[in-house]
């Protein structure tokens, strides 16, 4: 599975994620179930966006939120 993502050149990047993307159990949200994507993908979801700089600099609950995914699961 991959993603595209324009970078802040404005050139289309392609990011590639590990199999299993879908893999996680699916969340429940007020009652529906909801399917999730794996800590592994939402990793490199995270990763390329970050590479591609397309939405700005990470902001620090962001940077946060990726150490603690790469502590918890990696």
């Amino acid at each position: 599975m991959y993603f595209y993502i324009v970078d802040v050149e404005d050139r289309l990047l392609h990011v590639e994620l590990s199999d299993g993307v879908f893999d996680h159990p699916p969340s429940t949200l007020g009652g529906v179930a909801v399917r999730t994507v794996s800590p592994l993908a939402l990793y490199q979801i995270r990763a390329g966006i970050e590479m591609a700089g397309g939405f700005g600099p990470m902001r620090p609950k962001d940077v946060a939120a990726q150490e603690a995914l790469h502590e918890r699961f990696f």
